[in-house]
């Protein structure tokens, strides 16, 4: 008669179901409910969607050919992607240094790309400054399978302080103070520009000089550049840190890894694409072209690289996307001010980071209240992003992402309404 023990698992993969389940079950049971909710949590971009797959469409019945049913034909990714790729990254990001193909590899997204990258420069244990809040899905790439400790660098208080000069100063002092208080060695600082979740862009001065520290301390300078295209105010640029000449800085080329995707400025996370660039360390990019083999599907490189290939359509659509965003932008923006709720204007990205867990009668909120607001909100059926997820500095703020459809976000935004408006004072959009 069989047992009714189940084989043991891995004592690795035990820790991470606990890890997990610890971390984050309460979003995972939100997704598992039956009730629908207008998801203003997960960080996707509707806005350009049925351009796309119009686009999509007419590229696969173009394109498609017996090849594609194979395996890619390169390490790092289909040889003619890696090209295209290499291409765009030159035009688009400005790159100083010219991006080749063998600098280039592709993976299953760029959380994927990470958690490679962090496998392949940490020891288990060692750690990666990271300015907080964050996105709380970068712990998942951290922790998972590398075992590396996210170390938290808090930002100056005055960030958005005119005085550039002395930003630079404050940023730079705050990660020296993280990295003295580390408790394990540090091999890499992780920099999300646009940042996720607060939406700012890093001035190319900043950047610099975190290049300047990450080579002053040995150290990996990783720069997630995902939300690169969704910039939303042109008074504040993007800066890609591709376009910096770092030899000019003394900052050696071979310390910088750069992660792109399409998930967000193409609105295509379910077709599983990012790029990664080493344009200076061969094995770097060797390792990751192995441990990445094969693992993006030869159709997504199909439509992706025929996009990429038509510098008119990708700009079409990069511009509709840029439009398309500032409308919801001012949407959620006008809501938040009409309730007078503290909010980040962001510059970029697909989301906005305000204080829905405002203090009342000078009565700052507390973690406890943040969680049962949060359950408030989902009772009321909208689901967004509570602060503690993000690691934030002080309780009440929530990210909620508003590149959803204008119905949807509409909706979303008078559940929302429902929950800390104040009575009597209604938005109308």
């Amino acid at each position: 008669m069989p047992s009714e023990t189940l084989p043991s698992l891995a004592h690795r993969a035990r820790t991470n179901i606990q890890w997990f389940t610890n971390k984050h079950m309460r979003q995972v049971s939100r997704l598992n409910a039956k009730q629908r909710r207008v998801n203003m949590m997960t960080a996707e971009n509707w806005s350009v969607r049925e351009e796309l797959v119009d686009q999509y469409k007419a590229l696969f019945a173009q394109h498609l050919s017996p090849r594609h049913l194979s395996y890619a034909d390169g390490m790092g990714g289909d040889a003619q992607l890696l090209q295209a790729a290499s291409d765009f990254f030159n035009r688009v990001f400005a790159a100083h240094s010219r991006v080749e193909q063998a600098h280039v590899v592709v993976g299953a997204g760029c959380s994927s790309l990470l958690e490679n990258l962090l496998y392949d420069i940490c020891e288990p244990g060692e750690g990666v400054l990271i300015e907080t809040p964050f996105w709380g899905g970068f712990e998942t790439s951290f922790v998972l399978r590398s075992n590396v400790t996210a170390v938290h660098v808090t930002p100056p208080s005055d960030s958005e302080s005119g005085d550039l000069d002395h930003l630079v100063a404050t940023y730079i002092e705050s990660y020296e103070r993280a990295l003295r208080r580390a408790p394990c060695r540090i091999k890499a600082i992780l920099v999300c520009n646009p940042h996720n979740p607060c939406g700012h862009v890093y001035p190319r001065e900043v950047i610099q000089a975190l290049l300047q520290f990450a080579q002053r301390h040995n150290l990996f300078y990783i720069s997630d550049e995902i939300y690169a295209l969704s910039t939303l105010d042109e008074r504040m640029p993007f800066t890609s840190v591709l376009s910096i000449d770092v030899s000019a800085l003394g900052v050696d080329l071979a310390r910088i890894f750069t992660l792109y995707s399409i998930s967000k400025d193409l609105g295509s996370s379910g077709l599983r694409l990012g790029f990664g660039i080493s344009q200076a360390h061969p094995d770097l990019r060797l390792s990751l072209a192995i441990s990445n083999h094969s693992r993006v599907s030869t159709f997504t490189s199909l439509v992706i690289t025929a996009l990429l290939r038509d510098p008119a359509a990708i700009d079409t659509v990069l511009h509709q996307n840029r439009a398309a965003l500032q409308r919801s932008t001012k949407l959620i923006s006008d809501f938040l001010a009409f309730h007078q709720i503290p909010f980040v204007p962001p510059a970029a990205g697909v989301y906005i980071w305000a204080r829905l867990g405002r203090s009342v009668a000078g009565d700052e909120p507390s973690w406890d209240d943040e969680a049962r607001l949060n359950d408030r909100f989902e009772a009321a059926g909208v689901s967004v992003g509570a602060g503690q997820g993000y690691c934030a500095s002080e309780p009440g703020w929530f990210r909620i992402t508003f590149a959803i459809p204008r119905e949807e976000l509409v909706e979303g935004l008078r559940r929302i309404e429902e929950v800390v408006g104040i009575v009597g004072k209604n938005w109308t959009d």
